[in-house]
C-alpha cells in the first residue's frame, strides 16, 4: 500500500483533516506562490545492526573458602564489606589439637633422621615419618583461613565457636574492581558472538556507558532457553555492584536502509509522512518509520534511493503545492 497514487493518500488525509474540523474545501488546495524548501536526497547507506541483551553483573574472579581440617572456630577478623590483601587472614581455628600432632611428628622425624645416621632404622622407615610429619605441618598451616587474592569479603557464614568442617563454606570473596557481565544472546547471534568482539554496556544503577568486550563465550546453546551465554568485560569509570543489572549491545550484522532527518516526518493522527519533491512540487509520501538512531529515522517502507526529502519549508505545505528547492544550510 506504501506505493499507490497521491489521490489516495489526498483523500485519506483530507477525510482525517475533516475529523480534525478542519475545512474540506481548503484541502488539498496549494498556492500558486512558490515555497522556499529545503531538500536532502535519499540514498541507501549501510548499518550495523545490534542486540541488546540484558545481563547480570559479576566478578571476574571469586572465591568460596573454606576449612581444611575440623576445628572450633576460635576467632574472625572480618566482616562482609571489608576489603582484604592477598594472604590476609580472616579466621583463626583452634590449633591446639594439630599444634600437639605436629609437635609429636616433628619430634619423632628428628628422632628416625638421628637414628639413620647410626644405621639404626632404615631409609624407608624414615620415608614413612618424613610423610606423617609432612602431613601435620600442612594440617598446622591449615588453622588460619587466609584470602587467596585481594579483594571484598561478600559473604560471612560462620560466627566464633562454630566448628569449621571440612566442605563447609565459611567465607565468599571476591576481586575488586573486576567484573564481568554475563548475558544471554539467541543461538542464532551465536557467529558473532566472538571472543575479544567490542560491545557497549550500559549500567542501569550508575547510568554510565562504558566500552566493553567479549571475554568468553560458553560452548553450546543452552536446551531449555535456546540461548547462549556470554562473558562480557567491562571497562566502567563508576563502581560495578556484583549481583547488578546491566545491559549489553552486541553487534549482529550489517544491512541496507534508508533514513531521513527527524523533521522531515510529519505526522496527523495515525497518518506518518513525508513530502518530496515531484516535477517541481511537493508530494506527500505515506513512509512507514522504524527505529530512530540519532537525529534521524530509518524509513522501512514508503520511500526510494533518489528521492528528494523536503526537510524544511518557509511556510505550511500542501500535496501539490508548487516548491523552489535548496539545499540544507544554502542561501535563499
Amino acid at each position: 500500500m506504501w506505493g499507490r497514487s497521491c489521490g489516495a493518500v489526498v483523500a485519506l488525509f483530507a477525510l482525517l483533516l475533516v475529523g480534525c474540523g478542519n475545512d474540506p474545501e481548503s484541502v488539498g488546495k496549494p498556492d500558486a506562490e512558490p515555497v522556499l524548501v529545503e531538500t536532502l536526497g535519499v540514498a541507501l547507506e549501510v548499518v550495523r545492526d545490534s542486540y541488546e541483551a540484558v545481563g547480570t553483573i559479576r566478578p571476574r574472579t571469586s572465591a568460596k573458602l573454606a576449612s581444611q581440617v575440623m576445628a572450633t572456630i576460635e576467632s574472625i577478623a572480618v566482616e562482609p564489606g571489608d576489603a582484604v590483601e592477598a594472604g590476609q587472614q580472616l579466621a583463626a581455628l583452634d590449633d591446639r589439637d594439630l599444634r600437639a600432632e605436629y609437635d609429636r611428628a616433628r619430634a619423632d622425624y628428628e628422632r628416625f633422621r638421628s637414628l639413620l645416621e647410626k644405621s639404626a632404622v632404615t631409609q624407608a622407615e624414615l620415608d614413612v615419618v618424613e610423610s606423617r610429619f609432612r602431613v601435620a605441618r600442612a594440617a598446622l598451616s591449615y588453622s588460619e583461613i587466609r584470602a587467596p587474592f585481594a579483594g571484598v569479603v561478600v559473604q560471612k557464614l560462620c560466627d566464633a565457636g562454630d566448628m569449621a568442617v571440612p566442605g563447609k563454606v565459611l567465607f565468599e570473596i571476591e576481586a575488586a574492581n573486576a567484573f564481568r557481565v554475563e548475558a544471554l544472546i539467541p543461538e542464532r547471534f551465536g557467529r558473532f558472538a566472538l571472543v575479544g568482539t567490542p560491545t557497549e554496556v550500559s549500567v542501569d544503577a550508575s547510568g554510565e556507558r562504558c566500552n566493553g568486550s567479549i571475554g568468553e563465550v560458553v560452548p553450546g546453546a543452552q536446551a531449555e532457553t535456546r540461548s547462549i551465554l556470554v562473558k562480557i568485560d567491562a571497562a566502567c569509570d563508576g563502581p560495578l555492584q556484583s549481583g547488578g543489572f546491566a545491559r549489553a549491545r552486541l553487534p549482529v550484522g550489517e544491512r541496507s536502509i534508508i533514513s531521513v532527518p527527524l523533521a522531515a516526518l510529519r505526522r496527523t493522527g495515525q497518518l506518518e509522512y513525508v513530502y518530496v519533491v515531484y516535477d517541481g512540487q511537493a508530494a506527500m509520501r505515506l513512509v512507514k518509520p522504524g527505529p530512530a538512531r540519532g537525529d534521524r529515522v530509518e524509513v522501512l517502507a514508503g520511500l526510494e534511493s533518489g528521492d528528494r526529502v523536503i526537510v524544511h519549508a518557509a511556510r505550511e505545505l500542501a500535496d501539490g503545492q508548487p516548491v523552489e528547492e535548496r539545499a540544507p544550510g544554502g542561501s535563499g
